[in-house]
């Protein structure tokens, strides 16, 4: 008796101090630091330390540049300075017009050009670039990098190089591999087909070499320098306008494959099993029927992530759990299901989750999701003009500075907004937002009738919403708070037009200006 006596001394005393702790932290807010406009075009962005990093290449003759620009943590942009620069010798050959490969891995950018008999790859850490030469005599392959499309070109996140190529007049096609460790250049498959083979990832470990030619020839999954399945063409659906490869969680993929003349959208959910690839179809048909698909995935286990689910009619952010290729839905911390538009979600470190969702009328918001607390807090920043002349393109964020950079349609300027994290102080109470509502059900399970209930609740508008698993708000109501009460509401488990709805999961969700919070309702027989 005396030990569980102390055993709840004991946890209350935890639970005291944890919250304690946590009163004394403050709490994290997203702030605006301010706006530039970006005076030049760049090709690539990533995040270093807290600053963003832009690049872009010039290529006049037979000199081929690199060069970055960096907004600072104060949004300040600076201009682009050249890194890097080196001329090809004329005599072997011209040089391409464009990279044939332009993407950063980790801490390093990859860049490769090449002449009709030479390729050039170049591996930059910081201020320091590194050369490698290799000879392509009688090889074929893409003069230019394209990151939204297929390519026949890859370089892993350890400096392993593929390159799928094809020749001619004699008709035939195989895979190189390249370790820039030791500059090894090793031929890795040799086949008769017409063309070559698009290069598809699945989590840097495993490449499927998929023939873009059609139904002729072999797709190929590589693992390393070795071929370790074959395929019949056009095993995974493939077109020459877009094709992706994400992953999900554990060694489950998604491919997204679309075509803007064929006006096609399929996806197929993709496994490796024993070394082996396997697939079944998540659906799909011509336009306007359009599959599931998943992006700004957060994968939390072997067989659970978290993404933005997408269909042609709505998107919403779910958490899934994905078990022998059947997806189903988890009710877990945070209920992120009724954000309206969401564009981007990004894990910024185990702290916080943020989204970003927009509502088409130059308002974005961002939605901070705080695990410490326990707490989803909604934030509104003008990020594009009353017009819509801009739109997102890109969002890079460090463990505490987001950055959104956009453009003015396809030929205007671009421009970076600046916001960041910043705990709240004493001293920064304009910062502080006001308490989070509390918020009970009662009875819950119920069968006739349940009161919702909200403690603490800020004066000022209160919307509530009762929504169904699908997402569609069945009851609605807003009020005005003028004092800080207890607020109460009893539903009769009817919807707006008097109907009695189904038995089933529920969910309520209110807004304050203090926040948003939800819970789960259970409307029994």
């Amino acid at each position: 008796m005396r030990s569980n006596m102390l055993f709840r001394v004991v946890l209350m005393l935890i639970v005291a101090v944890s919250i304690g702790c946590l009163a004394a932290q403050g709490v994290m807010n997203i702030q605006s630091v301010g706006n530039a406009v970006i005076p030049y075009e760049y090709i690539l962005s990533s995040i270093h330390g807290d600053e963003l990093w832009l690049y872009n290449y010039e290529i006049t003759g037979q000199t081929y540049k690199i060069k970055r620009g960096v907004v600072n943590t104060e949004c300040l942009v600076s201009p682009l300075q050249e890194i890097f620069s080196i001329t090809i010798d004329a005599d072997n050959g011209a040089l391409s017009d464009a990279p044939v490969y332009f993407c950063e891995k980790g801490d390093r950018l990859y860049s490769a050009i090449k002449t009709p008999q030479w390729l050039y790859i170049y591996e930059t850490i910081g201020d320091t670039t590194t050369q490698h030469s290799f000879n392509i005599s009688g090889l074929y392959f893409s003069d230019t990098y394209n990151p939204l499309n297929p390519n026949d070109f890859y370089i892993t996140d350890d400096g392993i190089v593929y390159i799928s190529y094809y020749t001619y007049p004699t008709i035939g096609n195989g895979i190189y591999y390249i370790d820039l460790a030791d500059d090894t250049m090793l031929s890795l498959y040799q086949g008769t087909g017409y063309g070559n083979h698009w290069i598809a990832s699945f989590g840097e470990d495993y490449f499927l070499f998929y023939n873009n030619t059609g139904d002729t020839g072999q797709d190929l999954l590589v693992q390393g320098d070795q071929v370790i399945q074959s395929f019949p063409g056009s095993w995974i659906m493939h077109t020459w306008s877009y094709s992706n490869i994400k992953k999900l969680c554990g060694n489950y993929f998604q491919t997204v494959v679309s075509a803007i003349v064929g006006d096609y959208y399929q996806s197929y959910l993709v496994w490796l099993e024993d070394n082996n690839l396997q697939r079944i179809g998540l659906g799909g048909a011509e336009y306007p029927y359009y599959p599931l698909s998943y992006s700004s995935i957060i994968t939390h286990s072997d067989s659970t992530f978290t993404a933005i689910e997408s269909d042609w009619a709505q998107a919403s952010i779910r958490h899934k759990k994905l078990v022998n290729g059947q997806l189903s839905n988890i009710e877990s911390f945070p209920d992120l299901s009724l954000i309206a538009g969401p564009w981007l979600l990004k894990r910024l470190d185990a702290q916080y989750d943020l989204v970003h969702s927009m509502n088409g009328s130059g308002i974005s918001k961002f939605t901070l999701v705080d695990y410490p607390r326990q707490q989803v807090r909604d934030y509104n920043f003008e990020i594009l003009p009353g017009n819509t002349a801009f739109w997102p393109a890109k969002m890079d964020c460090s463990s505490r500075y987001i950055y959104i950079h956009n453009r003015t349609f396809w030929t205007g300027g671009w421009k970076v907004y600046l916001l960041k994290l910043q705990m709240s102080t004493d001293a920064d109470e304009e910062l502080i937002p006001q308490a989070m509502p509390e918020i009970a059900v009662y009875p819950n399970p119920f069968r006739e009738s349940c009161r919702i209930s909200l403690k603490n609740a800020s004066t000022g508008e209160l919307g509530l919403g009762i929504y169904n698993l699908r997402g569609q708000c069945v009851r609605q109501i807003s009020t005005r708070i003028s004092e800080p009460v207890e607020w109460t509401y009893h539903w009769d488990g009817k919807d707006m037009r008097g109907n009695t709805l189904a038995k089933g999961i529920y969910f309520v969700r209110i807004e304050t200006e203090g926040g948003v919070i939800s819970r789960k309702l259970l409307h029994l027989d």
